[in-house]
């Protein structure tokens, strides 16, 4: 018998570590109400290398209802010497669906971060992007959203992990 392939294909390739810690802290921001992340930190710079070996969570953040404030600096810290950071993960506690806001898409490219992942009150999903990092992003209107995603190619498909 075959495994049911995922329709989102990037979930295939993030590590069973990072997916369940993903979930604690997505449950945990739902209880308290705050703004949980980590850093995903590893030695391999594409998705489809990533293991449960080579792949790691930074220690946890705490923000407030809707913010988490770290600085780069304190990003690239927060991975072991032996890996590097990859990706963020961090919670929206109140929103029922998990879409990045303009803040965690420039965070993202200020970064240089291959993905994002986002926890919302259901669901976690994973973004990854092909916007040149120099492209401005400020002038752009919140009620061009589903505009900005398509024109800034941001993909919300690539992965998406109910939370139950």
């Amino acid at each position: 018998m075959s495994k049911k392939k995922s329709p989102y294909p990037a979930c295939e390739y993030l590590p069973k570590n990072i997916i369940g810690e993903m979930k604690n802290q997505t449950i945990q921001s739902k209880k308290d109400g705050l703004e949980h992340g980590f850093t995903i930190c590893s030695s391999s710079e594409y998705w489809g290398d990533m293991n449960d070996k080579n792949t790691v969570a930074s220690e946890k953040c705490i923000g407030t209802e809707c913010k988490i404030s770290v600085t780069k600096e304190e990003i690239r810290r927060s991975c072991p010497s032996d890996k590097k950071d990859l990706a963020y993960f961090h919670t929206h506690p109140k929103r029922d669906i998990s879409l990045p806001s303009f803040d965690d898409i420039i965070s993202m490219h200020a970064l240089e971060h291959k993905f994002a992942c986002i926890g919302s009150k259901t669901e976690i999903r994973c973004f990854s992007q092909n916007i040149p990092a120099s492209r401005a992003f400020m002038d752009i209107p919140s009620k061009e959203y589903d505009r900005f995603k398509k024109q800034w190619g941001l993909h919300a498909e690539d992965c998406k992990i109910d939370i139950k």
